[in-house]
């Protein structure tokens, strides 16, 4: 990862830490819809997937695509822009 100088590594640590709150935050109230949805639902919910795989396994087999998220080639804030994530 391109880093320049202390302050910006501290800078971007921060900004790390407000993304992952907010990616949590995202998450979790998508994930209560859900269960409120189903919940009223007759049919129940069915089994979360992404794509073909159960949730749990995609996680397992998650990797970055380097050609887009090369943290040799980009700094932190070039990624962050690439993935929506605006501070």
């Amino acid at each position: 990862m391109k880093v320049g100088t202390l302050d910006s590594l501290m800078s971007l640590a921060d900004e790390l830490g407000k993304a992952d709150s907010y990616v949590e935050g995202v998450t979790r109230k998508a994930e209560r819809s859900l269960a409120d949805a189903y919940a009223a639902s007759e049919a129940g919910a069915p089994a979360l997937r992404v794509g073909n795989l159960p949730v749990a396994d995609a996680a397992k087999r998650f990797s970055w695509d380097r050609e887009q998220f090369d943290p040799q080639v980009r700094s932190l804030p070039v990624d962050r822009g690439q993935v929506g994530w605006s501070a």
